[in-house]
């Protein structure tokens, strides 16, 4: 998986970036590939600076697999728990994708086995 990361409005610092794809690998096992068609695009950033108690941050992810976008973003103080957040809820969308595509087949399995139970039953 390719992870690309994006910094506006801030540094991007090495314990970020790492963080950042340390959190990002974890999608791996829900994808069910290590290295190839998947692409991350991670955007980190300052929403304003017009805030009067501290900084707000945002992260979004924009997450290409399958032929399919998944994306996910969070606004927040702590720019790591917005990370934590963005992660939980891509891994609830891929969770469910999958699902649905389970689901999808089974269901033309089950089609395809009445159409064959009925062909073999007219033979009869």
């Amino acid at each position: 998986m390719n992870i690309n990361i994006v910094a506006k409005q801030m540094a991007l610092t090495p314990a970020i970036a790492e963080y950042t794809e340390k959190k990002l690998r974890t999608l791996r096992k829900y994808l069910g590939i290590e290295d190839g068609p998947a692409l991350a695009k991670v955007e980190l950033g300052k929403v304003s600076r017009r805030h009067q108690h501290g900084d707000h941050f945002k992260a979004e992810v924009h997450l290409s697999a399958w032929r399919k976008t998944f994306s996910a973003s969070s606004t927040g103080s702590d720019l790591y728990a917005e990370l934590d957040k963005v992660k939980d809820e891509l891994v609830g969308e891929l969770v469910s994708f999958k699902a649905q595509r389970t689901t999808k087949s089974r269901m033309g399995e089950r089609k395809l086995k009445e159409i064959l139970h009925h062909v073999r039953s007219k033979r009869s």
